[in-house]
């Protein structure tokens, strides 16, 4: 994506995922962490996945750091925007985490993946459990995303 940049890329055989780190402009980054769950969905059947590291889908995580030139406001508000395009269009439910986050217990990570991918298959559908955005049932091969 235009105006983005990978800073680093590292794969974990044990925990059997790959984290990559970017950074741009807010839009452009928008648009490469959309693109990359996109692909990821395409990819990642979550029913066959297994590793060490607790997580609740393909693109198990997309935090947003404001690094320089912009505001946590506003990475929580990217983050809302890209919940809803990744929840809507690719129809992957979504969990907005951290600063983000709608309800204080989302706030921790740890609580958003209590149960991780297998255990939130049912519990997904509790109101307490219901996503930010997107579908209250896992996505088929994606599972959920905490942005």
């Amino acid at each position: 994506v235009e105006g983005v940049k990978i800073l680093d890329k590292s794969s974990d055989p044990s925990h059997n995922r790959t984290v990559v780190t970017f950074v741009g402009d807010p839009q452009g980054v928008k648009k490469a962490a959309f693109k990359a769950a996109e692909k990821a969905a395409e990819l990642i059947d979550m029913e066959e996945h297994q590793g060490e590291h607790p997580r609740i889908g393909a693109t198990d995580v997309i935090p947003l750091i404001p690094i320089s030139g912009v505001t946590m406001d506003e990475c929580v508000e990217l983050a809302q925007e890209l919940g809803k395009e990744i929840g809507e269009k690719l129809e992957i439910p979504v969990f907005l985490y951290e600063e983000a986050a709608s309800r204080p217990e989302r706030k921790n990570l740890a609580h958003v993946r209590r149960g991780q991918y297998e255990g939130l298959k049912e519990a997904i559908s509790d109101p307490e459990r219901n996503p930010d955005f997107g579908p209250a049932r896992l996505h088929p091969r994606a599972g959920a995303t905490a942005v």
